[in-house]
């Protein structure tokens, strides 16, 4: 069985990939109230804007543990949010 760190761990590098992979590529395109996007896209913004509250949560929850495999989750996901917002053209400054 995998521990906690090392699945949200995992999944911030599946986000990253997936990230990478939705600039980069197409895929087919799914129509959603009128605005019409990617696949791909759905689980990337999922992932990208869920992982980091969940690293929050076990960071504050877990004090008296190192907890190095979700400090480099959260770090992850905030890069992964900052090109997710420079690829949408959103400007954070």
């Amino acid at each position: 069985m995998i521990s906690k760190p090392k699945l949200y761990l995992s999944l911030s590098i599946l986000a990253f990939i997936l990230l990478f992979l939705g600039i980069v590529k197409s895929f087919f395109a799914v129509t959603l109230f009128g605005v019409s996007f990617d696949f791909i896209w759905i689980p990337t913004a999922l992932l990208v804007f869920f992982m980091p509250l969940l690293n929050c949560v076990e960071i504050i929850k877990n004090t008296d543990e190192i907890n190095i495999l979700y400090w480099i989750g959260l770090l992850l996901n905030v890069v992964c949010m900052v090109f997710l917002l420079r690829h949408l053209g959103i400007s954070i400054l």
